[in-house]
């Protein structure tokens, strides 16, 4: 079987994981409905995901030395998928964060091995496929939300929306599974650190995640989770854009990360890491300054699409760096669990901040200080060469 089939099948894997969440979070109101429980009562229930996947990140490289990361893999997008059911058929708020729990532990898991394969795969190829596998997560994002709309707009239950979903993305797990099961080969641990990392002589070598990747992670994922979380409200309600315009925007931004994510591979090949992350970084903060100037509807959405195109190749890069440090797993879950922190907290502490100076200050300076960040990361004395070390 060629490589061409491993990485469909590996990406299949990707498309799922991205799939399940977005399936969920557009029925969240219409689950707490339900269940008829208060905000508080909610937030506390949805931390039961991050508590479930959190662990799971950080025990998925110990996991891996004795099973292999494809199967972990598939296992856990299997169980994830599952999860959804579990979800619609939960009868109490107890209940509900045991089934987030169990999915934050199959997400968590299926997060860390999917990436390890990606990167194993990039190891023996000397070439890039990161950027098209989480093409396939941010498609599987687009999907899942797109297929939460229709259910909605056909009126169909939460319970038989999941259920739905979930047998349709166990399908593909089965069918990815045996181009899947054929990329490892050997035993995981054989081909855990690659040849430019094992010897302490060479320049590349470091048993510690360099902060700079830390910092790139952070910025990254608190870019991308700013503007999911809070351009529709900015539009809408500071902007006086129609709801219609909010909802656009989401998707288009969607959209974005998958078109720049499916020619990041390409992209980094020719003209290597450190360009395509200074241009982002450039253009990112250049857009955001440009909407929020003109303070129209139109033009901010074309800013935000902007932004999409700009940052979607910032993640994929920055784990490609970190696996060349040490033990890929232990990197891929170090960075992954730096990044998630960021996501769920970024778009927290926007919200503490918004109530003092308003959110389009707020929102702007937070994408300007994501994109200096990411610069910061890529100066000369951070980052080593474009071949192989992270900054």
């Amino acid at each position: 079987m060629s490589q061409r089939h491993h990485l469909v099948s590996l990406w299949l894997i990707f498309f799922i994981n991205g799939s399940v969440m977005a399936s969920w979070s557009p029925r969240i109101p219409e689950v707490a409905a339900a269940l008829d429980v208060g905000d508080a009562a909610l937030g506390i229930a949805l931390l039961g995901f991050a508590a479930g996947a959190i662990p799971a990140m950080l025990c998925a490289g110990h996991l891996t030395r004795w099973v292999s990361p494809e199967l972990v893999s598939l296992l856990s997008a299997t169980g994830f998928s599952l999860g959804l059911p579990m979800i619609a058929a939960a009868p109490n708020l107890v209940a509900l964060f045991a089934a987030l729990f169990g999915m934050g532990i199959a997400g968590g898991l299926c997060d860390i091995t999917m990436n390890l394969t990606g990167v194993r795969i990039e190891h023996r190829l000397r070439s890039s496929v990161l950027g098209r596998l989480h093409a396939g997560f941010s498609l599987g994002v687009v999907a899942g939300g797109v297929g939460a709309l229709i259910a909605t707009a056909l009126g169909a239950s939460v319970a038989g929306h999941f259920a739905v979903v979930a047998a349709v993305l166990v399908v593909l797990a089965a069918t990815g599974a045996p181009g899947l099961m054929r990329i490892g080969g050997r035993r995981p641990e054989r081909e855990r650190v690659p040849e430019t990392a094992r010897s302490p002589d060479s320049p590349r070598f470091t048993s510690h995640l360099p902060a700079a990747i830390a910092v790139m992670a952070i910025c990254g994922l608190l870019l991308e989770g700013v503007i999911t979380d809070w351009s529709a409200l900015l539009l809408t309600r500071d902007l006086a854009a129609t709801a219609t315009q909010g909802a656009l925007a989401l998707t288009l931004f969607s959209v974005a990360m998958v078109g720049s994510r499916a020619v990041t591979d390409l992209l980094v090949d020719r003209l290597g890491e450190s360009v395509i992350l200074c241009a982002g970084a450039v253009t990112a903060a250049t857009a955001m300054t440009i909407g929020m100037l003109s303070a129209v509807p139109g033009i901010v959405v074309g800013s935000i699409v902007v932004i999409g195109l700009a940052i979607g190749p910032v993640f994929p890069i920055t784990l490609s760096r970190a696996s060349r440090f040490g033990d890929p797993a232990a990197s891929i879950a170090r960075i992954s669990v730096v990044g998630y922190t960021a996501g769920l907290v970024g778009p927290l502490l926007i919200g503490v901040i918004s109530s003092a100076v308003g959110l389009p200050w707020t929102i702007t300076g937070a994408v300007l200080a994501g994109s200096l960040g990411i610069l910061f990361a890529l100066r000369p004395s951070s980052r080593g060469d474009e071949t192989g070390t992270a900054p």
